[in-house]
């Protein structure tokens, strides 16, 4: 028998210590209800329900931004539904503008409220958005910009695949009705087109033949050509129906010193070669506009928002092009699907610098020898990655300091794919010329001017078809019954394009509430799944703790029943 070591009691109190531990660990997940508290109560465990968790957290993000997206969507949707409802009501104006029973005074009327209303669908456009994001057309310092909305992306998800798309809008009166959807390069013989100018932009009708003994340009106008300039090689007649009295007036009241004169026959008027002349009051109506010397190419350019042209000629056709003026500060998206006919860019001022922000897609980009340095800067990584490849692949004639690039002037680059985001050209002029470069991509390019001079786009699309800003743009006293029935299917046209719109965001939304269902459904089965293996089952929990609880007392009747055997020893020492 030893006294020096207890090994009874020793073992007593080990037992005891483990079972205090458990007896610790059980009311620990008693009171806080979950089975694991620490990395050591089941570390595979662990890992698996914090997967969960955050998974969880993340569909219930999912779910938030989704609740998010519909309300953004209905928001646009109620938004495009007023513009419905103005442009219902324009097309009911423009239908009681097309009777006799309405008097001219009541036509000027129905133009007033027209514009009126046409200028509120815009401000709609301008002012609707969700925390700041213009969802029905590109607004930059609370105007319009003519850019589209950009598309919209929800994460509607865990996961960064878990998106949901919207499709660009552009609801304003100069995206609505026909003049966005097609390009006009010319007008076959026999045929007519409407035409729609882009704003600051001028059209360009030519003939593209002359037959000796036969007038090359002969095609009849319906609309309003605003400014006439006369750019052919004669001069150029244009001949009204005799019994067209309002408009021979009206023309008449033009008449100009050996610039625009009348003939021998009252309806006759002649445009003289280089001469221009101010129609932009005048509303033609089916009025024909020929050279007036044989074997001559006739040609005109014209600042109206639309007209339409049939082309007399049965067998040569009409050239269309456009051009477009670019003030300080605005922004216009632009293209040129003829890849035969560059889309130059051009400072209207001897001496001006280019000083542009571009995107898109430069294609075949040539620098003018007029100017004496061409430059692109970067404003993001992926242009300065984009630019810094050209050179790594060796194209001569660039350099680069900092997030500048500089081309070669007199020179031409084949910039293949290369698609600049927000990116600032300058070029340089020279004392006495122009800066000019041009690109045949046929891709849109988004061209903004920052500079303090106009610049002029040539060889740009010319837009076919006709837009609710034409309807918006007329003259006083121009609302005619012809302008009426014309610009009734350019309202239908606006309207079917506004339903895609509204249809696309009703998609979308109805997209957007079956995900948000189906996100709460596994959020909760992740979150049954986290709990079973995280939280405590109190029926067992408890039962371990009653255990554990017994046997902490067992154990201290054990330490003290191991003490006092030891005390058997004084016995043998008596």
């Amino acid at each position: 028998m030893r006294i020096n070591t207890n090994v009874s009691s020793l073992n007593a109190q080990e037992s005891a210590v483990t079972t205090s531990k458990n007896l610790a660990s059980s009311l620990e997940k008693l009171s806080s209800g979950l089975r694991i508290n620490k990395a050591s109560d089941d570390a595979s465990g662990l890992a698996i329900a914090d997967k969960l968790r955050t998974q969880a957290t993340s569909i219930g993000q999912g779910i938030s931004n989704g609740n998010s997206a519909i309300a953004l969507l209905q928001i646009a949707d109620k938004s495009m539904g007023e513009q419905s409802n103005i442009l219902d009501s324009i097309k009911s104006k423009l239908v009681q503008a097309n009777t006799d029973t309405t008097s001219d005074a009541g036509r000027e009327s129905i133009r007033k409220d027209i514009n009126k209303l046409l200028t509120q669908l815009d401000n709609i456009a301008a002012q609707t958005n969700y925390n700041g994001k213009s969802l029905l057309a590109d607004v930059q310092n609370g105007k319009l910009t003519g850019k589209g909305a950009s598309a919209l992306n929800f994460q509607i998800g865990a996961a960064s695949t878990d998106i949901i798309s919207t499709a660009a809008i552009n609801s304003t009166s100069a995206s609505l009705g026909g003049g966005k959807a097609s390009v006009i390069a010319k007008v076959n013989g026999s045929s007519s087109e409407t035409l729609s100018n882009v704003a600051g932009g001028t059209l360009t009708v030519a003939a593209t033949s002359g037959a000796l003994g036969a007038n090359t340009l002969d095609i009849n106008v319906t609309g309003n050509l605003g400014k006439l300039t006369n750019t052919g090689t004669t001069g150029l007649n244009l001949i009204v129906n005799s019994n067209d009295t309002a408009t021979i007036s009206k023309l008449k009241a033009l008449i100009s010193a050996g610039n625009f004169t009348q003939g021998s026959f009252d309806n006759v008027f002649t445009l003289k070669q280089t001469s221009n002349v101010d129609l932009s009051n005048v509303d033609l109506s089916n009025v024909e506009i020929k050279d007036n010397a044989a074997a001559k190419k006739g040609s005109f350019t014209a600042t109206g928002d639309s007209f339409k042209i049939a082309n007399n000629d049965l067998t040569n056709s009409v050239t269309v092009t456009s051009s477009q003026v670019v003030s300080k500060g605005q922004t216009t998206v632009v293209s040129s699907t003829d890849t035969t006919k560059a889309l130059a860019v051009k400072q209207g001022n001897s001496g001006q610098a280019i000083n542009l922000t571009v995107s898109g897609n430069l294609g075949q980009l040539t620098i003018a020898a007029t100017g004496s340095s061409f430059q692109i800067e970067a404003t993001n990584d992926a242009d300065k990655a984009s630019l810094q490849k050209l050179i790594t692949d060796g194209m001569t004639g660039v350099s680069k300091s900092g997030d500048k690039f500089a081309f070669a002037i007199g020179a031409t680059y084949n910039l293949g794919d290369l698609n600049l985001s927000n990116a600032k050209i300058t070029m340089t002029a020279g004392l006495v010329t122009s800066g000019t470069f041009t690109t045949n991509s046929s891709s849109n390019l988004s061209i903004t001017n920052n500079g303090s001079a106009d610049i002029t786009l040539n060889g740009i699309d010319a837009k076919g078809g006709n837009t609710l800003a034409s309807l918006k743009n007329l003259g006083e006293n121009s609302l005619t019954a012809n302008v009426a029935t014309s610009f009734q299917s350019v309202v239908d046209d606006a309207i079917t394009q506004l339903n895609g719109y509204r249809g696309d965001i009703g998609s979308t939304q109805n997209q957007a509430e079956s995900a948000v269902r189906n996100l709460a459904t596994q959020q909760t089965n992740i979150k049954a799944a986290e709990s079973i293996i995280r939280d405590v089952d109190y029926a067992a929990e408890s039962a371990n703790f009653n255990k554990q609880n017994i046997i902490s007392q067992a154990g201290s009747y054990a330490m003290s029943q191991a003490n006092s055997v030891q005390q058997s020893v004084l016995k043998l020492l008596q």
